[in-house]
């Protein structure tokens, strides 16, 4: 049986933020999107990873760190400040694999997300690749996640 997006969904986003003000969200970080995000800000990796990360106490993996009110740290003045090299887990919001699992479920999401239902229709097949993306993302980081708690 075909996914319930085999046509394509509506999406584009606002700019609005709301996925950057989450309080309850996380995002996860790998070592390549670490890399990127330094050399973006033109500082060492391991200042970076002081100053805007922490390791989750449940995981052990790296994620960036919330302001005081739930927001992500790069999120100021109403846009992310390293949008250019954003991690994937922004990159592919909201084509998460939690979110296409049912039409209910990307109702559930539209109800946070303003962009969903509008804008140009989203083919299946880049759908299909930002899922991709973020599953294999998902699979690396709960390995290495393992790796670590062993």
């Amino acid at each position: 049986m075909a996914p319930f997006y085999h046509k394509g969904l509506r999406f584009q986003c606002t700019q609005c933020g709301l996925c950057c003000l989450y309080s309850e969200g996380v995002v996860y970080l790998n070592e390549t999107e670490t890399a990127e995000i330094a050399v973006y800000l033109n500082i060492p990796v391991s200042e970076f990873q002081s100053l805007y990360t922490e390791i989750e106490t449940t995981t052990n993996l790296r994620i960036l760190k919330s302001t005081a009110s739930g927001a992500c740290v790069f999120y100021q003045e109403g846009r992310c400040t390293i949008y250019p090299v954003r991690p994937l887990q922004c990159r592919t919001y909201p084509f998460w694999p939690e979110n296409l699992t049912s039409r209910y479920q990307w109702k559930q999401t539209a109800r946070e997300c303003p962009g969903i239902g509008q804008g140009p229709i989203i083919s299946f097949q880049t759908i299909e690749h930002y899922r991709e993306q973020q599953t294999t993302h998902d699979q690396a980081l709960l390995k290495e996640s393992s790796l670590i708690t062993k």
